[in-house]
């Protein structure tokens, strides 16, 4: 057996939460600082992005926590 208990575990769950979140800002920002678009094109894109991030987020959770 573990030493390790299940409150230890949904405190690491936890903190792992906003990792999805970074992972998609890293992308988001290096997409959009490699290109040399318009100004309110580059704004556009960005709001776009950060909306699509977060839908995707959300239905990846929503799946992973049915296969629970």
């Amino acid at each position: 057996m573990s030493n390790i208990t299940d409150q230890q575990l949904r405190k690491a769950s936890h903190r792992l939460r906003i990792l999805p979140y970074l992972v998609f800002g890293f992308l988001i920002f290096s997409i959009n600082s490699m290109g040399s678009f318009n100004y309110f094109l580059r704004g556009y894109s960005v709001l776009l992005e950060c909306q699509a991030a977060v839908v995707i987020i959300y239905f990846l959770i929503r799946y992973f926590k049915s296969k629970n």
